[in-house]
């Protein structure tokens, strides 16, 4: 689940993926079977579309948070100061302070551009709900599996876009332009920080969970995401492990004594993964570092901060305030 947009405007969207077929197993094949299947239609796509719109809409209503007036969809009750950030993120305005309701000013756009939408292939919108089921990754294309994957999992600042103004403004540019001629959005930095305020999850919710075949426990898993034993020999990710608990056969097939099983990732690995960082790799001279050991006795960690003249003690926090603004009556 993804809760923003290229303008870091609240906008919470799913993103899924699914394989386009379905696996059977039998008791006597070890690995299960791929059955594709054909694409979906542009009509299954609209119906699908209008019934999660239905059904959102019927939750919504049964749990007392919305109603509908014949203007459209109101949220009932009183609305805290987080409900009305996260109000005016959804509209792309300020919610706090002097210009409360103003609208956050964007760079390049064209004055009178009245968007509409074009509906494509696979594509459809009804009632607020839009679906785009147009995306597909042909079998065996891994790389490009990667990047449509870390698409789904990216963050919603991208810091190289992100930049200072001369009077003390924040500018963030847009990957690509909208079609209005938008291609920045510029935020006062309280107004960002409220905006940031905006996008933070609740506690405890998961944004990406698995399902079907694919979940943790499913017990057809091993059988669908298994790694090829001469891939696993020169991977560092994965090693092949003995398994001392006996585990109950799936189908008749017993579980092998050599399963290969997946381990975590190492700190450097995810670092290399996710930063492009090689950590352990010497900057100076290009050598290969090697870990020594995790330091974690304080005096021995003071020692060494003050050899490579760092800082040793930690700077003093600030005390805690209220949001700008929380005495200002807010209209929504």
């Amino acid at each position: 689940m993804q809760r923003f947009d290229s303008a870091v405007r609240l906008n919470p969207h799913l993103h899924g993926l699914f394989p386009d077929g379905v696996f059977t197993t039998a008791a006597h094949r070890p690995r299960a079977s791929f059955h594709a299947l054909p694409a979906p239609s542009d009509a299954q796509i609209a119906r699908l579309t209008e019934k999660i719109a239905r059904q959102v809409h019927r939750l919504l209503a049964a749990e007392g948070k919305l109603r509908d007036d014949g203007d459209g969809i109101l949220l009932d009750g009183e609305a805290s100061v987080l409900d009305a950030c996260q109000a005016a993120a959804v509209q792309g305005r300020i919610a706090l302070g002097e210009e409360a309701g103003c609208a956050v000013p964007r760079l390049g756009r064209r004055p009178g551009f009245q968007a509409q939408f074009e509906p494509g292939a696979l594509c459809a919108r009804l009632r607020g709900f839009s679906l785009h089921a147009a995306t597909a990754v042909r079998a065996g294309s891994r790389e490009r599996l990667e990047s449509l994957c870390r698409y789904v999992l990216r963050p919603a600042l991208d810091e190289q876009r992100l930049a200072w103004t001369g009077n003390g403004k924040v500018v963030y540019r847009f990957k690509r332009p909208w079609k209005d001629g938008s291609t920045h959005v510029v935020f006062d930095p309280l107004v960002l920080v409220e905006r940031l305020a905006a996008l933070v999850p609740r506690p405890h919710k998961n944004l990406t969970t698995y399902h079907g075949v694919f979940a943790p426990n499913a017990s057809y898993r091993d059988r669908v995401v298994p790694l090829p034993r001469e891939e696993a020999e020169d991977a560092p990710a994965f090693r092949s492990c003995q398994r001392r608990r006996k585990r109950r056969p799936v189908d008749g097939v017993p579980h092998r004594p050599g399963h290969l099983c997946r381990r975590r990732y190492t700190w450097a690995q995810l670092m290399l993964r996710c930063f492009g960082v090689e950590v352990l790799v010497c900057p100076a001279c290009g050598g290969k570092r090697r870990l020594l050991t995790f330091l974690t006795d304080p005096l021995t960690i003071e020692r060494v901060l003050a050899h490579l003249g760092l800082p040793t003690e930690l700077p003093a926090l600030a005390p805690a305030r209220g949001p700008p603004g929380l005495e200002i009556a807010l209209e929504l």
